[in-house]
């Protein structure tokens, strides 16, 4: 169950004249517009009943709606005070869809049912309205939301002793920044957000309930992307950005507990393919280092695009996510390597790390070269200097790679090109079919590999697939495409759907947390 901001109120300040539809107070809703007659007909006797007075008599009103979001439909009920008359009323035909609430109220005036048609815009502790009375009046208000007792807490991802970024119980997000002289200060998060500059010069705002899962943000100040120096930052979208964790309510697969616990190792090698230096992190299991004749299969675990080696360890929480699965016994004790997802040979040219944006001059990255020249590395540096390095079973059947959006890519690359170094193949938002979800021919792509799928079913023995169900549309249909394609084909996939995530890092914790059980069994 999603949970709105639940009370909203909105207070109607006394208007004079109803036939002129005035109104002199600033700050209350916007006034009525005539919409079905001259204010003499039907439309103005309706309104004079709804004012419970003649002509020429003051209302005020007081509105409380109560409302609650299951998935995209929404229910509540509004309940109003007008002239210290009372009324409650049952909301019908209730929907949320992104920002936008529609619903209706049912009243009876005068022995006739009135239908009033509520369309509404969240923003922030607001609800902003339009309100079609029948077929005789229109009127815009604003419904602020009832100050609750405030349950928030700073997030975790935030520097020691920093109490802001705060998030409440239903899921949103308080900001704040100390920026006297600045003019203008957004936040980009899901969306961009105005904030509002207190008399001592702190900005702040609160969000809408955001997805549970971790997601980078930063404050646009006067035109400037900048980090919140409250946050702790993390390398993500090519650059070091803020990010903030919002937990989700009895869900804890990615969270440090108390069983036994492995170690994040991290380690410089020399490649001969760059003729470089390159680091790589390492995850071994709880016992690695208690019985020393043990040998371990391994994960070779990818970062996507605009990341890098720290992805998993850091935003990913791959530690814990694989204590968890090992102390439940939902998964076998492996090595996990992280590697970092380019790499060029000398005199290659300088590559961006993503795509250009609109209307930039820089080249797209050569996506080929770079996952060419990352296949060599693997095969002829990586691969030998970890069976050579840690205690692994250092065969085909006992090595497997995954990876994310970019990573899943290069996964169905590399492990393709080599299934005599790998059985298991894992895609989280990325695979072989490239983004954009065009046509795909199994028989001929990946140099044909697929070609007989009985024989492909009998080396490989897991095609593994992952998407977030609000993934960007190309991404969805490049992953969902590719799996179709192979499943009409006859190859057999375990295909997975991460429920309400998008192209960040709570679908990919999720597509491990569902893959990695399913490894060396």
């Amino acid at each position: 169950m999603i949970s709105l901001p639940v009370f909203f109120k909105t207070d109607q300040k006394p208007r004079t004249t109803i036939d002129s539809y005035e109104n002199h107070d600033k700050n209350a809703p916007v006034g009525c517009n005539r919409t079905a007659d001259d204010g003499r007909g039907r439309g103005s006797r309706f309104l004079r009943a709804m004012a419970r007075g003649d002509r020429h008599t003051h209302r005020s009103s007081k509105i409380l709606y109560t409302l609650q979001a299951d998935g995209e439909r929404l229910t509540g009920k509004a309940n109003a005070e007008v002239n210290d008359q009372k009324r409650e009323a049952e909301l019908k035909e209730g929907k949320i869809v992104g920002d936008t609430v529609t619903f209706v109220e049912m009243i009876k005036i005068q022995d006739n049912d009135i239908r009033i048609d509520y369309k509404g815009k969240l923003d922030g502790n607001e609800i902003k309205f339009t309100r079609q009375v029948g077929e005789f009046a229109t009127e815009e208000f604003v419904a602020k939301r009832l100050q609750a007792a405030d349950d928030s807490k700073p997030s975790s991802s935030n520097i020691p002793g920093q109490q802001y970024p705060r998030i409440d119980s239903e899921l949103r997000a308080t900001f704040r920044l100390k920026a006297p002289d600045a003019q203008k200060v957004r936040l980009h998060l899901d969306k961009d957000y105005d904030l509002v500059r207190d008399t001592n010069g702190v900005w702040s705002v609160t969000t809408t309930p955001q997805v549970p899962g971790f997601h980078y943000y930063w404050f646009i100040l006067d035109g400037v992307n900048v980090c919140d120096p409250a946050s702790e930052t993390f390398y993500g979208v090519g650059r070091q950005y803020s990010g903030i964790e919002v937990p989700e309510k009895g869900v804890d697969f990615c969270d440090v507990k108390d069983v036994p616990h492995g170690e994040i190792r991290e380690r410089w090698y020399y490649s001969k393919t760059t003729q470089a230096w390159r680091r790589i992190f390492v995850y071994t299991p709880p016992d690695y280092d208690v019985d020393r004749e043990a040998r371990y299969p391994v994960l070779y675990l990818q970062h996507g695009g605009g990341e890098d080696e720290r992805g998993w360890v850091v935003q990913g929480r791959v530690n814990h996510i694989m204590d968890n699965l090992i102390a439940a016994k939902q998964a076998k004790p492996m090595l996990i390597v992280m590697e970092r997802g380019y790499a060029r040979k000398p005199g290659d040219p300088e590559m961006p790390m993503r795509p250009p944006a609109g209307g930039s001059t820089n080249r797209a990255p050569n996506f080929s070269a770079m996952f060419n020249t990352l296949e060599q590395v693997f095969i002829s540096d990586l691969i030998p200097m970890i069976d050579a390095t840690y205690r692994t079973k250092a065969d085909r059947e006992n090595r497997a790679m995954a990876g994310l959006s970019m990573g899943g890519m290069q996964t169905f690359n590399i492990t393709l090109n080599n299934l005599d170094k790998f059985a298991y193949i894992g895609g989280f938002s990325g695979a072989g079919g490239g983004f954009g979800g065009g046509t795909f021919d199994a028989k001929t792509a990946h140099n044909g590999v697929m070609a007989d799928a009985e024989a492909f079913n009998k080396k490989v023995r897991l095609v593994w697939l992952g998407i977030g169900t609000v993934e960007p549309p190309n991404m969805y249909a490049s992953v969902k495409n590719y799996h179709d394609a192979l499943e009409k084909a006859g190859i057999k996939t375990v295909y997975y759907e991460s429920p309400g995530t998008a192209h960040e890092w709570q679908t990919w914790r999720r597509d491990l947390k569902e893959f990695a059980p399913l490894l060396f069994q």
